[in-house]
């Protein structure tokens, strides 16, 4: 490998710049669904005050599911470090860009 296959510094930049486009829409999509949901529970919960500690109890032990732990795990984790991985041996920023779910560019443009 020579030095014209490595990356450049404004290429490592733009890498970077479009990997924090990509997170930043993925978590403004989520945090605008969590936001919902909480508005539905918070608006559930003033019309129907009765069922607010079930749906508390409900909530925690969702939160503590080991089958919800595994698929956050299979979903986030693995995947995380996989790219991590892998993106020590890329060289170039095509190399990089294959990396990412078909539809992670998609998002950023």
């Amino acid at each position: 490998m020579n030095d014209t296959e490595t990356l450049t510094r404004q290429e490592h930049l733009s890498v970077l710049a479009n990997l924090l486009k990509v997170v930043i829409v993925r978590v403004k999509n989520l945090d605008t669904e969590l936001a919902a949901y909480k508005t539905m529970f918070a608006a559930f919960k003033k019309a129907l005050p009765h069922y607010g500690p079930q749906l508390d109890e409900m909530l925690a032990a969702a939160r503590q599911s080991p089958a919800l732990r595994e698929k956050l795990k299979q979903v986030y984790d693995i995947p995380l470090e996989r790219f991590l991985a892998l993106s020590a041996q890329s060289q170039t920023e095509e190399e990089m860009w294959k990396l990412f779910p078909k539809n992670s560019t998609d998002l950023i443009q």
